[in-house]
């Protein structure tokens, strides 16, 4: 792993810890009652990370809970999930 990213990574488990820990693809190991800081966690990156680089907010942010419900039943490595537009996948693609 090259610096800039272990860099980036430890910023991440800082500021965003479920996500860090449980954005790859480990959304089931979560008990329900942290689902919603789950969600709260994807909510501010995307805030943060779209007004600063620019992208779609109210796609993203409407279908947070959507996405994480998502992959807390399925299992993704086995189910296929389509997004209809692809400005509403910027939380799956975190997960």
């Amino acid at each position: 792993m090259d610096t800039k990213k272990a860099t980036g990574s430890k910023r991440l488990a800082a500021r965003y810890p479920l996500l860090a820990r449980y954005g790859d693809g480990k959304v089931a190991r979560l008990d329900i009652p942290a689902l919603p800081a789950l969600c709260r966690e994807i909510r501010a990156f995307l805030i943060e990370h779209i007004s600063k680089n620019g992208g779609h907010f109210a796609s993203n942010l409407g279908v947070v809970e959507l996405t994480v419900a998502l992959h807390y039943c399925f299992s993704l490595d086995h189910d296929r999930l389509f997004f209809d537009v692809g400005h509403q996948c910027y939380p799956h693609k975190l997960l």
